[in-house]
């Protein structure tokens, strides 16, 4: 229980039994107090939410190349600047409308049901999209943080022993698979890592590697089971490098930040992640596309 719900559990224990512990104080001041703790409560909330900075959303692209339907609603659709979209490509984008659904929704994130879905639509005015596929619509807080890098995706294939050494060192955690799965402009790569299980716990990592750096974006999960899901829906526990896809990669003197796009058996799972000053990852936007049935 929190701690504002353990208060309101007090009060009616006092109400209900006047003679019991606590009875002694002045309800009035608890009262006060309990004002003064949920106005607290709401300021620290919204204090919070006004220093997380707001970078966009995930969108897909419809049939004809030429507009995007955000996956999230954004609360200033006017301030997305750009579609980031696979391979680090930049295309401007502006809100054009809020989409109203159509009783032919049924559901699924593609493009043959973009005018049926409910959401934001926005238009790309110089350039074109591959139709269906995703992107991630920028506000100027991500744009304007770093340089767009070129990315290039590269067929799965294990890694050098040599860098498989050097991340178990940095995660203090043995390698049990890694893979290369694309490349960053010309001196860095995006590896794919399975570390060894520890018990029931299990972690991935997407890992942006450089020269003299590694950062790291985790995947923990925990282990049920030869043959139980681990990572997805109907995995099997397996991790399957050929689903990820690097959509971009921005970096800045002290921040980097990265848009991974994972298939599962339903549906794509997409997240933004971002890091400063060469610290771990955070998670800051995530989405999902529903595909089942395609």
């Amino acid at each position: 229980m929190d701690l504002l719900g353990g208060i309101l559990s007090w009060r009616r224990s006092v109400r209900q039994h006047p003679g019991g512990p606590g009875a002694g104080i002045d309800m009035r001041i608890m009262g006060r107090c309990l004002i003064i703790l949920v106005l607290g409560c709401g300021l620290a909330l919204r204090t919070a939410q006004a220093e997380t900075p707001e970078y966009g959303t995930f969108a897909f692209v419809d049939p004809t190349g030429t507009r995007l339907l955000a996956l999230t609603d954004l609360k200033h659709p006017e301030r997305v600047r750009a579609a980031l979209c696979s391979g680090g490509r930049r295309l401007l984008a502006q809100f054009e409308l809020r989409q109203e659904g159509m009783q032919a929704h049924d559901g699924r994130d593609l493009a043959y049901n973009f005018h049926n879905q409910p959401g934001d639509v926005f238009r790309l005015p110089q350039g074109k999209a591959r139709a269906d596929e995703t992107c991630f619509l920028a506000e100027d807080t991500l744009v304007s943080a770093g340089k767009l890098r070129s990315v290039q995706p590269a067929v799965p294939a294990d890694c050098p022993q040599g860098e498989q050494e050097r991340l178990a060192l940095a995660k203090r955690r043995r390698v049990q698979n890694c893979w290369r799965i694309a490349r960053v402009s010309s001196d860095k790569q995006v590896l794919l890592i399975e570390f060894a299980r520890e018990g029931p716990e299990a972690l991935a990592s997407i890992v942006l590697v450089g020269s003299q750096t590694a950062i790291f974006h985790d995947y923990p999960a925990e282990y049920r089971g030869e043959g139980h899901d681990l990572w997805r829906v109907e995995d099997a526990g397996a991790l399957h490098p050929e689903d990820f896809r690097v959509l971009f990669v921005i970096e800045g003197q002290s921040f980097s930040a990265i848009g991974i796009s994972w298939a599962g058996s339903e549906g794509e799972s997409l997240s933004l992640a971002v890091a400063k000053d060469g610290q771990q990852f955070q998670q800051a936007q995530n989405g999902y596309r529903y595909w089942v049935p395609r």
